[in-house]
Parts: structure tokens; C-alpha cells; sequence
């Protein structure tokens, strides 16, 4: 699984599994939303360029607040 120094070979599969494990309708959208370009949201796995980095794909997945909530 990797450390703080390290990447491990299996993150992605550990999230992808996690994800899966927690809601099944969760996977999809993490990997099937469409990007917004009005709310900044870019969109799931599939929509993002093949070359960007997983790691920087799971840091896009930290939630945030959006308009008055």
C-alpha cells in the first residue's frame, strides 16, 4: 500500500475498491460525472486525460464547499 516516502503498487485499486464497497452508485459517478465547466467540477476518471496522474486525480476528490452551505 506505500508510506509517506513511497507510493505503493495497489493505491488505485484500493480506492477503486473502497469506492465500490461503500456505494456502488459512488463508483460510477467517481468515474462517469461529466465535467461542469459553470461549477469547476472536471469531471470523472474517464473524462480526464489519460496522461494525468492518479494521484493527482484522488487529490481532486477531496470534497469542498460549494455557494452558501
Amino acid at each position: 500500500m506505500g508510506d509517506a516516502e513511497r507510493p505503493g503498487e495497489f493505491q488505485a485499486v484500493i480506492i477503486l475498491l473502497g469506492l465500490l464497497t461503500a456505494h456502488a452508485r459512488l463508483l460510477g459517478e467517481v468515474l462517469d460525472t461529466p465535467p461542469r465547466d459553470d461549477s469547476g467540477v472536471l469531471g470523472g476518471r474517464v473524462h480526464r486525460p489519460p496522461t494525468q496522474p492518479w494521484s493527482q486525480f484522488v487529490a481532486g476528490l477531496k470534497p469542498s464547499r460549494t455557494g452558501d452551505s
